[in-house]
């Protein structure tokens, strides 16, 4: 190896970011809800209307999951405001991307995309700390995968209490349920033969919750990829 090809090698390596504390948690449960989303019933169970609509979920039936986050992302919510723009001390609240995932519901895979929700510093992963709702964990991922039946898959997410003196990330996975929700998880589809008045959620509660050792997809550091591209073209450009 020549002493430029060396050099450059060796930029490539100091420039590259430090190894990323990738964490990922995995989860199982079962489903015990299902109803039209835009329906109201005010003589139902948590006053949505039931439904026998998204066939290829039916009650009872359970889902997994995983999703992976890196423990040095940055909180997008630095300044603790809550979806309505308010600072609500002494709480706070922090908020952080995932890097990927997958839920596997009735044995249907969808993949868990990051979601930057509006207002823009809410994302997959917020954490509240002694605030308005105590301490609890919310997360909210895109669902991406072929539809169900008429139905395409929209959201995923859950709120569950969470111990915490901070609303950092943790190695801690999330446990218990939300006091005031015994089926936290939620999985909306939209459409079905009648548009979004047909608009399909279903719930249910989780059996376990846990670390994990899978990892959502990594993408390659774009700084990394075009110090790649440059070497691929000098040696191209040598012959």
């Amino acid at each position: 190896m020549t002493s430029r090809w060396l050099l450059i090698l060796l930029l490539v390596c100091a420039g590259a970011p430090a190894r990323a504390e990738l964490i990922t948690f995995g989860f199982e449960g079962e489903i015990t809800e299902k109803y039209e989303t835009w329906q109201f019933c005010p003589t139902c169970p948590f006053s949505s209307r039931p439904t026998t609509g998204l066939v290829g979920i039916p009650l009872g039936s359970v889902f997994s999951g995983f999703y992976t986050f890196d423990l040095d992302f940055p909180d997008s919510n630095p300044d603790d405001l809550d979806p309505f723009g308010f600072d609500n001390p002494p709480g706070t609240l922090g908020s952080y991307d995932i890097v990927g995932g997958q839920l596997t519901l009735n044995g249907a895979v969808f993949d868990l995309v990051n979601l930057v929700s509006d207002p823009v510093w809410w994302r997959s992963i917020n954490i509240a700390n002694d605030y308005i709702v105590g301490d609890a964990y919310a997360f909210v991922a895109q669902l991406a995968g072929a539809p169900s039946g008429n139905y395409t898959p929209d959201r995923m997410g859950f709120q569950v209490d969470y111990p915490t003196d901070s609303d950092g990330l943790s190695t801690v996975p999330p446990t218990g349920f939300s006091g005031s929700d015994t089926r936290p998880f939620y999985a909306s589809f939209l459409g079905g033969r009648d548009g979004p008045a047909g608009d399909v959620t279903v719930r249910g509660r989780f059996t376990a919750f846990f670390l994990s050792d899978r990892q959502g997809a990594v993408p390659l550091p774009g700084t990394l990829l075009l110090v790649l591209l440059g070497l691929a073209l000098a040696r191209v450009a040598r012959r």
